[in-house]
């Protein structure tokens, strides 16, 4: 996890396999704003799905909208030299996605304690999408590794 950039809504980085992990991973996880729970966005993934319903595989609105890893990204050589399944999971607000302090001197602690996430629950929301993440790959007798999901994504191609 590299930055919270707000508390609303999932913006998710990863390689097709683990698309459907992380979905379910996400309906584990409370939503930490009485905002979403009161709109019926009672887990991440249902103010994912609201926010970002434009998903990766054609046809498919099980799962949200989720970016493939770029390069230049800081998990590039997981992927391209040690073939590791990567992700990249953060927080933002929605519908404006913004942040304009990142990597910059006015990034500081005080930034996020008072204007992004007070109460850390973004933080700790993202923290348990993590370990719940973890916990099922660690916990499965097969890895769940969507296949199928990787090959629709490249494809667009429905049997």
């Amino acid at each position: 996890m590299d930055n919270i950039n707000g508390n609303t809504t999932l913006v998710i980085k990863a390689v097709p396999l683990l698309y459907r992990a992380i979905v379910n991973a996400a309906s584990a996880v409370q939503h930490p704003l009485p905002s979403e729970m009161d709109a019926g966005r009672r887990t991440l993934v249902d103010a994912w799905r609201f926010y970002n319903n434009k998903g990766p595989v054609p046809g498919d609105k099980s799962v949200p909208q989720i970016l493939l890893p770029s390069g230049g990204s800081d998990f590039q050589r997981f992927i391209s030299e040690a073939g590791v399944p990567v992700a990249d999971m953060r927080m933002e607000n929605a519908p404006l996605y913004t942040y304009t302090l990142y990597h910059t001197s006015y990034e500081l602690p005080q930034i996020v304690e008072q204007l992004i996430d007070p109460a850390f629950e973004a933080f700790s929301a993202v923290g348990k999408l993590w370990l719940s993440l973890a916990v099922d790959l660690a916990d499965s007798l097969l890895i769940p590794f969507d296949v199928e999901g990787w090959y629709q994504s490249f494809t667009g191609f429905y049997d």
